[in-house]
């Protein structure tokens, strides 16, 4: 409650009761959502205090909410889709702000594994990959369980849409779910591997390794930008230059 009634808290219940307005947002809705949500990161990035006020109003969570709400809101009209798309874009980036800059905010988002199959549905568009896939690294990276593919039924479709930039991208979040997997293997020094999987008993990893390679598109895909002469366009200036120590990887 102490929270709640600093400044920073009366963002967040600002923030949380926008969450509650019947969709669609309005323009002045949006645009008072944005204000908020940037309000919020000039607060937050310049003051350790104003974070920790920020995270004891669970301010992350209201977020999380309102991204999928606008989200959901998206799927089902075009005109909304791009009317949205700013809004969606500053609240990932402070998301992943806030998930990169600590790892307590990531582990506890990681846990929301329908925040990460959205990040995958973000990833589809061209102004939201880079921020959303940011994103994404950094919770399937920090993650206590290997995050099941199955659970993104328009992967196949993703990936095989998606440019030879943006799928060298969204490449970059299946390679951070590989090495989880195999981060886990190796977590206890010199203890003998697991027994292996048998199907139909398969491990989240061996699931998500059989699913990959069940899409007939993804392989031939990956050979032909492996034999690209130089990176797909647009690649050399990528934020994950610049954002995260998994983002680095």
């Amino acid at each position: 409650a102490k929270h709640q009634r600093s400044p920073i808290g009366g963002l967040v219940v600002a923030l949380d009761a926008l969450t509650g307005v019947r969709a669609p947002f309005s323009s002045a809705e949006i645009a008072r959502a944005r204000e908020i949500v940037s309000a919020l990161d000039r607060r937050i990035y310049n003051s350790k205090q104003q974070l920790s006020a920020f995270l004891a109003c669970r301010g992350e969570v209201t977020l999380t909410r309102l991204l999928h709400a606008q989200q959901h809101e998206r799927r089902g009209a075009s005109e909304a889709k791009l009317q949205l798309q700013p809004l969606i874009l500053d609240i990932v980036e402070l998301l992943a702000e806030l998930a990169i800059g600590d790892r307590a905010v990531a582990e506890s988002l990681a846990t929301r594994r329908s925040l990460v199959a959205l990040l995958f549905e973000l990833m589809a568009e061209k102004k939201l990959v880079d921020v959303a896939l940011t994103l994404a690294q950094e919770l399937l990276s920090v993650g206590r369980h290997v995050f099941p593919l199955q659970e993104l039924p328009e992967l196949p479709r993703l990936l095989s849409s998606l440019s030879p930039r943006g799928l060298s991208l969204v490449g970059r979040a299946i390679a951070v779910l590989l090495a989880k997997a195999a981060e886990e293997v190796d977590e206890v020094p010199g203890a003998p591997p697991p027994p292996e999987c048998v199907p139909p008993d398969l491990c989240a990893s061996c699931r998500n390794n059989r699913l990959l390679l069940e899409l007939p598109e993804l392989l031939p895909r990956v050979v032909a930008l492996l034999r690209l002469a130089a990176p797909p366009a647009g690649l050399s200036g990528h934020m994950l230059a610049q954002l995260g120590p998994s983002a680095q990887g």
